[in-house]
């Protein structure tokens, strides 16, 4: 089968006979204060309407759930079940955001346990900062919070798609909320590269990466995102990912060369059963061989047993056929 046409969109659409900005601002808002217990199970049912309005992006996962998960260890009704699950964690997501208000330092033990802390402090004092990644794994957003209230504040640097005026209003009013969230409890700006379909911002581009080094320098920890598609990119390799051949940015790797910061992997796990439980795992720091394919490669890998372990946590499912080294969407750099 012929995967359909990507559209980054196609996820925005949260209601069909509604307004989602009555889900965004109405319903979602009033499950973030109801009793945990009642307010997740409801959310379960909002994960299942999402997915059956968006039915071309369900498909897509489905197909490549499918096609990645061994048929031995999973079965068709298993692997149904985790692109459902997929879906539960994006509304889990969307509900998080007005959640943010009500964490603090005393609180947010109640919702996010922490493993591996003790790489970050160790790298640490090196003095030469910590260059995290994660991939579009759990959710990252609030993973950052966590993360912040708990002592170690993560500078992360994105893609600017929020802005995207193809995004429904409502979805971009939301984003922006919840990044004002953000800031209030981290301290922090998110660090945007502006990137649109294929093309970047040159001017926005460097100054994120300007910004990356200072803090750096400073000890600071950068965070960012391995798994972006080759064409939000200008610099790529390829690298073996979920068993097949893919195009991966090498962005993450020229700035662990360039500033010889310590790369450390970190991920958001939710509980499947009790969703507003969660827990960061942060695992012990890549081995950097100064090998920008190798270095790449030993990163996705981390990434994809992650994925292969609890893959109703990933978001870019539907997306996987643009990572594809020989699906003609993108071209692969000199890295």
């Amino acid at each position: 089968m012929v995967p359909s046409a990507y559209n980054e969109a196609t996820l925005t659409r949260r209601y069909k006979r509604l307004s989602d900005w009555a889900y965004f601002f109405g319903v979602t808002p009033a499950l973030a204060l109801l009793p945990k217990k009642l307010g997740y199970a409801l959310l379960r049912w909002q994960g299942g309407h999402i997915a059956r309005v968006n039915r071309i992006h369900r498909a897509d996962t489905s197909r490549n759930i499918s096609l990645v998960l061994d048929d031995e260890q999973w079965s068709a009704l298993a692997k149904t079940q985790v692109t459902d699950k997929m879906f539960e964690m994006t509304a889990a997501e969307d509900l998080e955001t007005f959640c943010f208000p009500f964490w603090n330092e005393s609180k947010i033990g109640r919702y996010y346990s922490f493993e591996g802390l003790e790489h970050i402090d160790r790298v640490r004092r090196l003095r030469r900062g910590a260059l995290m990644f994660t991939g579009h794994f759990g959710s990252v957003s609030s993973s950052l919070v966590a993360l912040s209230l708990r002592g170690y504040t993560l500078n992360h640097l994105s893609r600017d798609s929020w802005k995207d005026a193809s995004l429904h209003p409502a979805f971009r009013a939301h984003a922006r909320f919840k990044l004002a969230w953000m800031k209030k409890k981290t301290g922090r700006d998110v660090l945007f590269i502006d990137a649109g379909e294929g093309t970047s911002s040159p001017l926005s581009s460097a100054l994120g990466v300007v910004e990356a080094y200072r803090l750096l320098s400073q000890n600071e920890i950068v965070s960012m995102a391995v798994d972006v598609p080759a064409q939000k990119s200008k610099d790529t390799a390829k690298v073996d990912f979920l068993g097949r051949q893919c195009l991966f940015s090498t962005g993450l790797i020229n700035l662990a060369h360039q500033t010889k910061s310590p790369v450390i992997p970190f991920f958001a796990l939710r509980d499947t059963n009790e969703m507003w439980r969660q827990k960061v795992v942060v695992q012990e720091p890549i081995t950097m061989s100064g090998d920008v394919r190798a270095d790449l490669q030993k990163c996705v890998d981390r990434l994809a047993d992650m994925i292969r372990e609890h893959p109703e946590q990933w978001y870019n499912w539907h997306s996987l056929s643009r990572f594809w080294a020989d699906s003609g969407t993108a071209n692969e750099s000199a890295a």
